[in-house]
């Protein structure tokens, strides 16, 4: 049985018996893959070809698909990948994560069909809170229902007399061994099963500990109120994302809540910084710029 160094050069064994066999006439100038699926396969096919990953989802710092020990990930760099990005934001995470600078000259940004859509939900007396109960350890998940068990206790008179109401929404990947029953005891809170984007309709704020549904509320010109912990640290959002309102305790949440409902201006002020965020990171798909650099 064959023994391989790493995970590349086993993609460059099965490509190297499978070409003769099926690939002799299988030539392309570019390929564009998702998720850094195959690389090394059509690197082994087509040494001469150029290679490209297609940004499928956020990117951060620490994502091994791309960043390995602080320089591009063994897959891209060895392959001569390059990536297509969503934005600005994400070359510039890549680029600062990358100290060789492998990402300066093989990070091209395309943009998506994803578009901004800046409106006023000053009005809306609703706060979306993405729960964030995915994790498979029910240590994590009975802690995280715990804090915020105990916000909503603290809390409770300010929701009510302020006529708020939370709408809680699970994560796609919910886990359901976990009894969340202790969330909905309050009259301010409801959970909701609707799409993500008619509960972003609903709300002025959004609340979460790092939920990446941040960059949904954006799109919507919608402010996130970060949550402080140490369970789901949301730094990651300030050192990768530069999140313009920074993360807040749980009391400096309700503060921040106070002065969005006693000032219209200020709300958005802060809801347009928001959506600029979004931009830097979510651009206009530039099909000009994307086949001319298929031509190159």
């Amino acid at each position: 049985m064959e023994k391989f160094e790493s995970f590349q050069h086993r993609e460059w064994y099965i490509a190297e018996k499978l070409k003769p066999l099926l690939f002799r006439k299988f030539r392309f100038k570019n390929y564009i893959v998702l998720s850094n699926s195959m690389l090394g396969f059509f690197r082994s096919i087509d040494k001469e070809a150029c290679l490209y990953d297609y940004q499928h989802g956020v990117i951060t710092s620490s994502h091994s698909g791309y960043i390995r020990n602080e320089t591009a990930a063994e897959h891209i760099e060895r392959n001569k990948a390059n990536v297509l990005l969503y934005g600005d934001g994400f070359k510039d995470v890549l680029c600062r994560a990358d100290k060789k600078g492998y990402y300066l000259d093989h990070a091209f940004v395309i943009g998506q069909r994803i578009r901004g859509n800046f409106r006023n939900h000053f009005a809306q007396k609703s706060i979306l809170f993405s729960l964030q109960f995915s994790d498979p350890n029910p240590i994590l998940n009975n802690k995280l229902l715990e804090k915020i068990v105990h916000f909503f206790d603290t809390y409770q008179d300010f929701f009510i007399d302020s006529g708020i109401t939370l709408l809680l929404k699970h994560h796609p990947r919910f886990s359901h061994d976990i009894d969340d029953s202790a969330l909905f005891r309050y009259p301010f809170t409801h959970l909701y099963k609707g799409s993500l984007s008619d509960a972003l309709q609903q709300c002025s704020l959004h609340l979460t500990f790092h939920s990446t549904t941040t960059f949904e509320a954006a799109a919507e010109g919608i402010p996130t109120l970060l949550w402080e912990n140490d369970l789901l640290d949301p730094r990651f959002f300030i050192d990768d994302y530069r999140y313009p309102l920074g993360i807040f305790d749980e009391s400096s949440l309700i503060q921040k809540i106070k002065e969005y409902l006693s000032s219209e201006r200020k709300y958005l002020e802060e809801a347009k910084k928001v959506f600029m965020w979004f931009q830097h990171f979510y651009s206009p798909l530039d099909e000009t710029k994307f086949l001319k650099l298929m031509k190159e």
